[in-house]
């Protein structure tokens, strides 16, 4: 029922991006089929007073956790659920405004300050026990929905008229921090499926905004020998974490065709805006007495804002630390990530003086903009093994991260005597945002027995660690739009099996994919091996030292790229051939390959016919 449901006509790539409205239509069917027997467990928290950010050690006011299991949850012999959701949300609205006031003899200051904060934590399911669901086409589902938003305000005011040698500061300052974090199943236990065609979903989805806008004018009328000054500042940080599924401990789906799929979706906005004007306008004498000329001679004006704005994200499908075993079945391990973040940051400064004499103006505008953080369909420290059956792991990572800066400065003096400066600075950095399909660092994936696939799609389709995909006519595809598959050890096993890293731009809605003629780092710093078997691999440009090694029977390299750059050299035994990018130094090492074919041609070449 609940891998039909999830799984039915798909039969590409592209076809995996219909999973999270699939799983949103699963959840839909399980909240109305209320199945005697089953689970359901929901908690719903609302905060406005920011406990995650200023009371980390309180966690009934932010935390909300649809399962917390301890023990042994079991349920019977029929189609079951299990299933936990957590809602956390928070609000945080702070505003303050300051008119001038003298604080000493010839002193005047609006001094405005505010701060916003916002945190939450959901869990679906947070189990440090056991969960067994025995026979039965059994579905554990954990959701987790956190939100989390904060705005400030700060508005600062010094308007004077009439006054002499004074100093008139106006001061904003808004300061916002969001942190959201949501994780559909945590399991540090042991999560037993049994007999059957079992689901298990972690479904995450996290959101943060943050807003920070202040304003400082200074106004000096009819002055004499005065200063205006105006400073503003902006600072919005937030922090978003979803994730699918965390697995520390151990999940073990048994016999029958089960699936496994991680669901992170992530949503991050800071935006932070300061604006500081500061005007200053002496008595314009006129006429011919010098000494009342003398008498009003300068007006000085300076004004400042600074805007930071930083979103930083985890959005991640599945981590696993611990052990992922499908056993016996044609089993289904997906994660997909799905991240979008931005952060913009906008700053004015205005600064105007007119006198008789001298007249300065400086006005300084600096704008700061980063959006950074990881986007991983599966992150594996630990070990997934699929055991027998035709299985699939595919690890999906979407990141769309945007970064903006402007900053705007006008200086202006009037007078003969005149110095006005307008500087600027911006910052805009998107550089830290990296999107996995399948980080393997650190861990090992093992296919068993079965006609597996193995596919990551992301910036970087698979990076890392061991893959082996044992027995059987297997396929390993890594797809990146940056690389497709970096700092690997793959090993196909025995069986027909079929390898490809390329570059491929892909769309994030629909999934299609297409390939770009621009080829470069397909495959960087990797080595994959065939084994017993007519193996295929396929690559494009290569990085690095990488290392094809085909193993025994009858194996194919289909190499594409700019073969103009390529230097190749056979050797004597004519088993081994090197080839050479004169451009970069990279070195690709052919061992045990039985036909080398460029591009789409039908041409087969001999590692001897490079000899």
């Amino acid at each position: 029922m609940s891998k039909n449901l999830l799984l039915e006509n798909i039969i590409s790539i592209d076809d995996f991006f219909t999973i999270p409205q699939r799983v949103i239509e699963l959840e839909k069917n399980s909240l109305e089929c209320q199945i005697p027997g089953s689970i359901y467990q929901f908690d719903e928290k609302y905060s406005v007073d920011s406990s995650l950010v200023n009371n980390p050690d309180n966690p009934d006011n932010y935390l909300a956790r649809g399962i917390d299991n301890n023990n042994e949850m079991a349920i019977g012999k029929d189609n079951n659920i299990i299933y936990g959701k957590g809602i956390s949300s928070a609000l945080s609205i702070a505003s303050a405004s300051a008119e001038a006031e003298f604080i000493a003899d010839y002193i005047v200051a609006a001094n405005s300050q505010t701060t916003a904060n916002a945190g939450v934590l959901a869990l679906g399911i947070n189990n440090v026990g056991k969960i067994n669901t025995g026979r039965g086409n059994d579905i554990i589902f954990g959701v987790a929905d956190a939100s989390g938003n904060s705005t400030a305000d700060s508005q600062a005011e010094s308007i004077l008229s009439n006054v002499t040698f004074t100093d008139a500061t106006s001061s904003s300052v808004g300061a916002v921090n969001v942190v959201v974090d949501a994780v559909g199943i945590n399991n540090d236990g042991k999560i037993n499926t049994g007999k059957g065609d079992d689901v298990i979903i972690g479904f995450a989805n996290a959101s943060a905004l943050g807003n920070a806008t202040t304003n400082s004018q200074t106004q000096l009328l009819f002055s004499n020998g005065s200063t205006a000054t105006a400073n503003s500042e902006s600072v919005v940080i937030v922090d978003s974490l979803a994730l699918g599924i965390n697995n520390t401990g151990v999940i073990n789906t048994g016999e029958g065709h089960d699936v496994i799929i991680g669901l992170g979706t992530n949503s991050a906005v800071s935006e932070a805006v300061a604006a500081a004007f500061a005007y200053n306008a002496a008595i314009l004498a006129t006429g011919c007495d010098p000494e009342a000329i003398e008498a009003l001679e300068s007006a000085i004006t300076q004004s400042t804002s600074l805007a930071t704005a930083v979103s930083t994200t985890t959005t991640l499908g599945i981590i696993n630390s611990g052990q992922i075993l499908t056993s016996f079945g044609d089993d289904v391990i997906i994660g997909l990530a799905n991240n979008q973040s931005s952060s913009n940051a906008q700053t004015i400064s205005v600064a105007e003086s007119a006198a008789n004499d001298t007249a300065t103006a400086t006005a300084d505008a600096q704008s700061l903009a980063i959006a950074q953080g990881s986007t991983v369909g599966i992150v594996n420290l630990g070990q997934i093994n699929t055991g027998k059956g035709n299985d699939i792991v595919i690890g999906i990572a979407i990141d769309k991260s945007a970064a903006v800066a402007g900053a705007d400065a006008n200086a202006v003096s009037t007078v003969n005597n005149s110095d006005a400066q307008a500087n600027t600075s911006t910052f805009s950095d998107t550089s830290q945002a990296i999107a996995i399909g399948i980080d393997n660092t650190g861990g090992k994936i093992f296919t068993a027995i079965g006609d597996d696939q193995v596919v990551g799609v992301g910036e970087i389709g698979i990076l890392g660690g061991s893959l082996n995909t044992g027995l059987g006519n297997d396929q390993v595809i890594a797809y990146g739009s940056t690389i497709g598959v970096q700092d690997s050890e793959i090993r196909l096993g025995q069986g027909d099996d079929f390898f490809k890293a390329a570059i491929v731009d892909f769309d994030p809605v629909t999934g299609a994919i297409s390939f770009p003629l621009d080829q470069s780092s397909s495959i960087k710093n990797t080595s994959a091996f065939g084994d017993r078997g007519n193996d295929t691999f396929e690559i494009s440009n290569f990085e690095g030292n990488v290392l094809i090694d085909g193993g025994k029977d009858f194996d194919v390299l289909r190499l594409w790229g700019n073969l103009d750059n390529y230097q190749f050299t056979g050797s004597s035994d004519n088993r081994t051939l090197t080839i050479e990018d004169s451009d970069s130094g990279s070195v690709l090492t052919v061992k045990n390959i039985e036909a080398v074919y460029y591009g789409d041609s039908d041409q087969a070449y001999k590692i001897s016919d490079f000899a």
